[in-house]
């Protein structure tokens, strides 16, 4: 266990990818909450998170779903054992283009291979059977973490009882793509990236990270929370430069807010996970097509879409949520009317709490009927 309270899991042997090659070996690192005998809950962070969902003995700072996690909260730790993997590739993890390749001895940098969601889904199953885990309560994610609980129940059936999918999708979309290319471009645009060696060279591209983060931001968010949360009194003086920012209230919003996370997040890290979701598609590799490839899940399966969800819209989850309803497969739907668009999940625990819950404890996310209905 490192100072965070991290727990450690090092693979000695190679990691083959789903997409050709290996690691030579991995590092993992999760956080654990509640007691060892009780049902087990994975949650698996999301692009921006790491496995600090709550705060632990060693680790006193809150968690980026404090409010969900905890004794007697919705996720009660009094009563499940909660467990939190950092993806694999991330900043907050410990295998990721930012750690030292020991074949070479090198930073991995640019060379780190390409990953998957299916690859994550096995280093997560991977995770289980060094705790001697067989069979888990469930398994929960948003966004980039939704997409590994997809892949974790399709190649994993037989592991969790019940599956959360939130805000995600079976297979990215071409709209989805185009976003997110546009975010690697700013990244690779920027001449302090130094073509991936920005750690050798004492670089960092700030700038490219900056725009990337800005336009995740717009994507992740609504624009009627826009419209309406700021005003449209810009700053701009008659005797101002092209190149001065006009001032309104929605761009130093955007500009503060990206900060912490240009200055922070590895950009290779972000290069790679960036792809590895629009890479994701549940049946690469074992199924012609996405909606066989779900069928394969037989664990109770919620899944939660957000109205106003820019960046993976909410037919994305009517879609897994019909093909595994026709398949006779026992799954529920909500949709959540919200400002908060993509990020409802992070700001919204009032709505989402009871819901998970229920669901927890019963299998049916309503407090009535029957979930299985029509």
């Amino acid at each position: 266990m490192d100072e965070l309270g991290r727990s450690i899991l090092t693979l000695q042997h190679p990691f083959a990818l789903q997409l050709g090659g290996t690691l030579p070996s991995v590092s993992l690192s999760w956080e654990e909450w509640g007691p060892k005998d009780g049902p087990v809950v994975l949650i698996v962070p999301s692009l921006s998170s790491g496995s600090h969902v709550a705060v632990t003995e060693k680790n006193k700072e809150d968690g980026w779903w404090e409010k969900m996690v905890g004794p007697g909260k919705w996720i009660d730790t009094t009563k499940y054992r909660v467990i939190s993997p950092n993806v694999l590739g991330s900043t907050y993890g410990l295998t990721s283009p930012a750690s030292i390749n020991p074949e070479t001895g090198k930073l991995y940098g640019k060379f780190f291979p390409q990953i998957t969601t299916a690859d994550q889904a096995s280093l997560v199953k991977l995770l289980l059977d060094h705790l001697q885990i067989d069979r888990i309560e469930a398994i929960i994610g948003a966004s980039l973490g939704g997409m590994i609980v997809l892949q974790f129940a399709v190649h994993f059936a037989d592991i969790a009882e019940k599956v959360v999918v939130i805000s995600s999708t079976a297979k990215t979309t071409a709209g989805t793509v185009a976003i997110r290319s546009v975010q690697r471009a700013a990244v690779l645009a920027d001449p302090d990236l130094c073509d991936g060696d920005y750690r050798e060279q004492g670089k960092w591209p700030t700038h490219g990270m900056k725009v990337a983060r800005m336009l995740g931001l717009i994507s992740y968010r609504s624009r009627t929370e826009f419209d309406t949360r700021f005003n449209h009194r810009g700053k701009h003086m008659p005797n101002s430069e092209l190149t001065d920012p006009l001032g309104f209230e929605v761009e130093e919003w955007l500009s503060t807010k990206s900060d912490p996370f240009a200055t922070s997040y590895d950009p290779n890290s972000y290069l790679l996970l960036s792809k590895c979701m629009d890479l994701h598609n549940v049946s690469l590799g074992i199924c012609p097509d996405v909606e066989q490839a779900l069928q394969r899940i037989t664990a109770k399966t919620h899944v939660i879409g957000v109205d106003t969800d820019y960046l993976i819209p909410v037919f994305e989850q009517h879609h897994i949520h019909q093909t595994l309803f026709h398949a006779d497969k026992k799954c529920t739907y909500e949709e959540l009317s919200s400002l908060y668009g993509h990020d409802a999940f992070l700001h919204q625990e009032k709505w989402f709490g009871p819901r998970l819950q229920l669901f927890l404890e019963s299998g049916n996310p309503y407090s009535d009927g029957n979930p299985y209905a029509d």
